[in-house]
């Protein structure tokens, strides 16, 4: 925000200086305004003020624009200033707040299925005007839908469902977003109180069932005094931990007066308190250090692995692989994240639980080192099949939780922030290619390395459980690599990935096309070429995960959705009318769907058809 207290000159002549008095604002997450104007008081999270004296020497400034140019203009007189919203309601039942409040953590689609122990709260959703009522065909769509929606926005997902079966429906959607690490509240109707327990229809126990999931919270609502703190701490809990909670919401405890009136929600904001502005520079340092000593030498086999909390940092993930001259894996969340046309994009990881096929698993296998970027799980990165770490790693994560929920493998170092500006400022810290020395001691890196040579384990990565029959003689650790491997490490370090531009898929299909069908690969590459940057690959499950994976070339910093862990058949055509809903005309959703998946999900077409009159046929 800048005011007319700007002094000096900036050219014509006059002086050299400006002296720059102004307000930086920052936001809740839970606000909507697109123009300054439209910036509530409850909007507001903090307020800075800079002027010439707060400058010391030399400073460098990012600007967050809402508009496309900055503008200097004069204060608004008090009768221009657009008017508040209405006051709210000083009392409203308890459905109203706690749709008031998950609006208020960012939520913009609810999506579920109707039924009578779930009235109240439905007409609570389709009331309010800042969310948009999803109703799906089945309640177990319901769930993936939210779990997508929870991985595209990274905002918190929201699902619900009557009492009895619609809510035992949810529960593969819940475990799949549980799985994926993604934020999401499940909220289900149950009998009314006076009844629960001995209800002679569609009475379960099901915040028990939830719980038996693996859902770290899961309770029934008591009482309306008890509303308020237990969605207080669903909410945060699902935001701070991405991950999955659920509330039971007996029928009669949704339509009571809630016991506080609407106002804003404390927990809305609760990821800001996990998220470091700044990683301590003694840290980057360290990184720099490791990486310096391996590509001063030469031979510091690294490799970066990619996971779908990096999206975003495609661009700076890119310059640091060209830098230290390191491969970049990607899981098929991150797919699209960075430019798979690039040389050093070796491809896509832990499809179906493998490593990836030939040249992705040896480059895993003999690598020294794993800088993991926002992934939710390491294991193929970093195990052998004994379940058992035998190489180090770095990781990047955005907040501190993330470190938390991943904390079963050892790092040498955690770098916790923005993982775009964090990467930059590793790629400030390590600068140009050619000033790096030649270390005298060995790092961490190689120390590690020669214990494992002299330990002589395996290092054969995991294989799913279904693929032992298939799986090679164990492999020892040794301090010198076998010819061809040398090879393709000394091309990666000499640089000879520059040589050529990659157009389009890194694999040549070599099998003949039947004259009456396309080849799969010949879809996937076509696919590729027609999407363009705001388009959403959303994948399902089956024999079409591995060609996605394998042959789609996205370039232009794509989204891709897939029930990457628990496989999910039907994910696909849930996640396209996600995609669909949230990129609103701006973009296209993908859906790339077997039979299987097809037969699975068919129903929400209805939905979809609902939801998209116009939908192209």
């Amino acid at each position: 925000v800048l005011y007319k207290g700007a002094s000096g000159s900036a050219g014509g002549g006059g002086a050299d200086f400006l002296n720059l008095h102004a307000h930086l604002v920052t936001l809740r997450r839970s606000c909507k305004a697109k123009t300054p104007q439209e910036v509530l008081p409850q909007d507001v999270k903090e307020v800075y003020h800079l002027d010439a004296s707060s400058i010391v020497s030399s400073f460098n400034l990012e600007v967050w624009l809402i508009n496309e140019s900055m503008q200097e203009h004069a204060a608004m007189s008090e009768d221009s200033v657009c008017p508040l919203l209405a006051p709210p309601p000083s009392t409203c039942n308890c459905s109203e707040w706690v749709v008031n409040a998950l609006v208020d953590a960012g939520v913009t689609h609810v999506f579920g299925g109707h039924g009578g122990a779930l009235v109240p709260l439905v007409n609570a959703i389709v009331s309010h005007p800042k969310v948009q009522w999803v109703c799906t065909r089945n309640e177990a769509n319901a769930s993936l839908m939210a779990a997508a929606y929870a991985k595209l926005t990274g905002n918190l997902g929201v699902c619900v469902a009557t009492s009895g079966p619609g809510a035992s429906n949810l529960t593969t959607g819940l475990l799949d977003a549980l799985q994926d690490q993604c934020s999401m509240i499940a909220i289900t109707g149950l009998k009314p109180r006076g009844g629960i327990g001995y209800s002679e229809f569609q009475d379960l126990q099901q915040s028990r069932m939830f719980a038996a999931g693996g859902l770290p919270l899961s309770l029934d609502v008591s009482s309306p005094d008890a509303l308020v703190p237990l969605v207080r701490d669903a909410v945060a809990k699902a935001l701070s931990l991405r991950t999955v909670v659920h509330l039971g919401l007996p029928v009669d405890v949704q339509a009571a007066k809630s016991p506080v009136p609407l106002k804003p929600f404390c927990a809305s904001d609760v990821r800001d308190d996990v998220e470091l502005s700044e990683t301590h520079s003694y840290v980057i340092k360290n990184v720099a250090s490791e990486l310096r000593a391996a590509s001063g030498r030469g031979s510091g086999r690294v490799v970066i692995a990619v996971g779908h909390r990096a999206v975003g940092a495609g661009k700076e993930i890119l310059q640091l692989a060209e830098r230290i001259n390191a491969p970049v894996l990607t899981r098929l969340d991150a797919k699209g994240c960075v430019d798979e046309s690039h040389n050093l994009v070796f491809g896509v990881i832990g499809v179906h639980g493998k490593s990836g096929l030939e040249l992705a698993t040896k480059v895993i296998e003999t690598s020294q080192l794993v800088i993991s970027i926002g992934n939710h799980d390491d294991t193929l990165l970093l195990c052998n099949r004994a379940g058992l770490q035998i190489r180090p790693m770095i990781t990047f994560e955005p907040d501190a939780m993330c470190l938390r929920i991943n904390a079963r493998y050892r790092a040498l170092y955690d770098v916790v922030g923005n993982v775009k500006f964090t990467l930059r400022r590793l790629l400030a810290e390590l600068g140009p290619q050619e000033k790096d020395p030649i270390a005298k001691n060995p790092s961490f890196m190689e120390g590690w390395h020669r214990e494992l040579a002299y330990s002589g384990m395996d290092i054969v990565t995991p294989m799913d459980a279904a693929n032992l029959h298939m799986a090679p003689p164990p492999r020892h650790a040794k301090l010198e690599l076998p010819a061809d491997e040398k090879k393709l490490w000394s091309n990666i370090h000499n640089g000879k990935w520059k040589l050529h531009k990659r157009e389009s898929s890194r694999f040549l299909c070599t099998s003949p096309a039947s004259q009456d069908l396309c080849h799969p690969d010949t879809v996937m590459k076509e696919m590729s070429r027609r999407m363009e940057t705001n388009d959403v690959l959303c994948v399902d499950v089956g024999d079409v995960t591995l060609w996605a994976s394998l042959s789609a070339c996205l370039t232009k910093g794509q989204r891709t959705l897939s029930s990457e862990r628990l496989g999910t058949m039907g994910y696909g055509l849930c996640a396209g009318i996600v995609a669909s809903l949230i990129r609103a005309g701006d973009g296209r959703a993908v859906v790339v769907i077997g039979d299987g998946g097809v037969q699975m999900s068919i129903n929400e077409l209805g939905t979809a058809q609902h939801l998209f009159a116009n939908l192209n046929k």
